[in-house]
């Protein structure tokens, strides 16, 4: 069937991803070889695709009043276009999607896999940031293009690429980034956000205490109730450590709730800190 519609413009479904975004390009069916290959040419890129007869599941045509493109092609495998040269991947079905669905759950593979491309991501998050730049290596960034095909995927985390990309070489370095630790082949820039779900995960409960602080102040605000030397900025992952040394809430200068601030570190790194009083502090107040 395919073979009569040589020449044809073709949709994918699902679309190929561009930089981990989906890129609904149209693509030229430019041969197929019965037993061996279909090829296609996209015609924004002008890049060539090649995929075997068994990853097409099926073809639909377009919309008669549509002439844009003359159909869609199903296909059972995610296609990236963000190298030079396509890459596949299998999309899982039947017995492999089950296996998957009860299998480790997904935030619980995502933080391994987090740890496995630089133990420093899951250190920042429990530090306090809610997000990292990433460069990622191809082996991981598949693996992690997976997880974000998943249903739930958006629930824990969302991804956007940065444009960054390295093309190969041990040592080289892109900055605001952390960088995979496997430098075996190139790698691309990925900006990752963890919903409050996810970081509760990450960081074991403390999330939750902490999520809802009463009110933010600026970075450089400065403590007038108490001396100086009384006052300190506190991560919040250390805050009920130092409420059971005896430590208080500096109060917020507009509600009265606990005075909290973010900040950033020199790779763009959010923290939240709260600033809290030492016990025994004398008011000046």
């Amino acid at each position: 069937m395919l073979a009569q519609r040589i020449g044809h413009k073709l949709k994918l479904l699902p679309p190929a991803r561009l930089r981990g975004a989906l890129s609904d390009d149209i693509w030229e069916l430019a041969e197929v070889k019965k037993r061996d290959s279909i090829t296609l040419k996209n015609l924004r890129s002008d890049q060539v695709l090649m995929l075997a007869p068994d990853h097409v599941h099926s073809f639909t045509s377009s919309a008669p009043n549509d002439s844009s493109f003359d159909g869609t092609l199903e296909v059972k495998v995610n296609v990236d276009v963000t190298p030079d040269a396509p890459t596949i991947s299998i999309i899982p079905s039947g017995p492999a999607r089950m296996a998957r669905a009860v299998g480790e759950p997904l935030p619980s593979r995502l933080a391994a896999l987090l740890d496995r491309i630089t133990p420093e991501v899951l250190y920042l998050l429990k530090r306090g940031a809610s997000g990292v730049q990433l460069m990622i290596g191809e082996s991981n960034y598949q693996t992690l293009r997976q997880m974000a095909d998943e249903t739930e995927f958006e629930r824990w985390a969302a991804m956007h690429s940065t444009g960054a990309v390295i093309m190969g070489g041990s040592g080289n370095r892109i900055g605001g980034h952390l960088h995979d630790s496997d430098e075996s082949a190139g790698r691309r820039g990925f900006s990752l956000h963890f919903s409050d779900e996810f970081l509760r995960y990450v960081c074991k409960g403390a999330w939750l205490e902490l999520k809802r602080p009463d009110e933010e102040v600026s970075r450089k605000f400065s403590a007038s109730k108490f001396a100086p030397g009384d006052c300190a900025w506190i991560s919040r992952f250390d805050v009920f450590e130092r409420k059971g040394d005896g430590w208080t809430h500096y109060p917020g200068p507009v509600t009265g709730g606990a005075a909290y601030r973010q900040v950033q570190d020199g790779i763009g790194q959010v923290f939240v800190e709260f600033l809290m009083v030492k016990p025994g502090a004398n008011s000046l107040t």
